[in-house]
């Protein structure tokens, strides 16, 4: 299924995204092999979008009245989720 190759590689599992990059472009691979593609697959991306709105929530700069919101989009459907 293409949208889970194209998930593995932009949201889950970085190894998959490191072997896949390095197969396109293996004269590049040096440059991708210890990049951070800011995946998600050791918490999630639902605790990742938590996280980082309570790190925004809690910034000392963010005026009282701003409603902070995290949303969760998924490839397959086109569906957005307000999660918090």
């Amino acid at each position: 299924m293409a949208s889970q190759r194209f998930q593995d590689m932009l949201g889950r599992n970085e190894d998959k995204a490191w072997g896949k990059l390095g197969e396109r472009a293996p004269e590049h691979k040096h440059l991708i092999e210890n990049k951070n593609f800011g995946t998600f697959q050791e918490i999630g991306i639902r605790q990742s979008i938590l996280d980082d709105v309570e790190v925004i929530k809690n910034w000392k700069f963010l005026p009282e009245y701003t409603e902070v919101k995290g949303f969760a989009y998924t490839i397959e459907d086109g569906k957005l989720t307000e999660l918090v």
